[in-house]
């Protein structure tokens, strides 16, 4: 089975908490990755947000892009696989602050190691406009995808040209984008994304491990053996 993406659902306010609906349309075996990012200042902890059961941190989360020693914006990323899901899922900060989340369902993933490869980068200065996720290896030929979180008033001017946007929210930018299809196994190098003005940034690039299939031509080479031999 091929991966796909299935839905995708965010949200952003103000608040200690993040809720983010379940993505229509998600069962049990798919996979569902989730960014989760707030405003850091003097009065906001570092301390990462407390996620609800079932959900796994990605080894390169967080990542962040600040303006200042203790200004920007922390950016975290989730994988957990569908098994009898509620409505929506629940992620608590410490304190109040600008917030941003998102979760999209692939289907057509390895049902118990769905994340093959992951990387983090961010940039914690406002040098120029545009950044580019990071470079991975891809294991096998699959699907990747990138998020980029942003602070303050900012949207995304051209995102990336092999990417397909699944969630764009402005303001304090929260993009989340994949390839649509495969790509060819070895060194995956996202393209760049432009916002609206110069920025700090931090941003994933992650690889979907495609499930597992019954290899089809080895049945059917034993069953005409055996229809040979009658």
């Amino acid at each position: 089975m091929a991966i796909a993406h299935v839905a995708s659902e965010s949200t952003s306010g103000v608040s200690s908490t993040i809720v983010v609906n379940k993505p229509a349309g998600t069962v049990n075996g798919h996979v569902m990755i989730a960014f989760i990012g707030y405003f850091r200042n003097s009065g906001v902890p570092t301390t990462p947000p407390t996620a609800p059961s079932g959900w796994t941190a990605l080894a390169s989360s967080p990542q962040h892009g600040y303006w200042g020693s203790t200004t920007g914006w922390i950016l975290h990323a989730y994988w957990k696989v569908a098994s009898s899901e509620g409505s929506s899922y629940t992620w608590t900060l410490a304190s109040s602050t600008d917030t941003t989340g998102s979760i999209s369902t692939y289907s057509g993933c390895h049902a118990s190691t769905p994340i093959d490869v992951s990387g983090g980068n961010g940039r914690d200065s406002e040098p120029n406009a545009t950044w580019n996720a990071p470079t991975v290896t891809l294991p096998v030929a699959e699907w990747a995808i990138c998020a980029y979180g942003v602070p303050g008033y900012r949207t995304v001017s051209t995102p990336p040209s092999d990417l397909t946007a699944r969630v764009s929210i402005g303001g304090n930018v929260h993009w989340v984008g994949d390839t649509n299809s495969d790509k060819s196994a070895g060194s995956y190098a996202p393209t760049t994304i432009t916002f609206s003005s110069n920025c700090a940034v931090g941003a994933f690039t992650i690889g979907l491990k495609p499930a597992s299939g019954i290899t089809m031509p080895i049945f059917d080479h034993h069953y005409r053996m055996q229809r040979s031999s009658q």
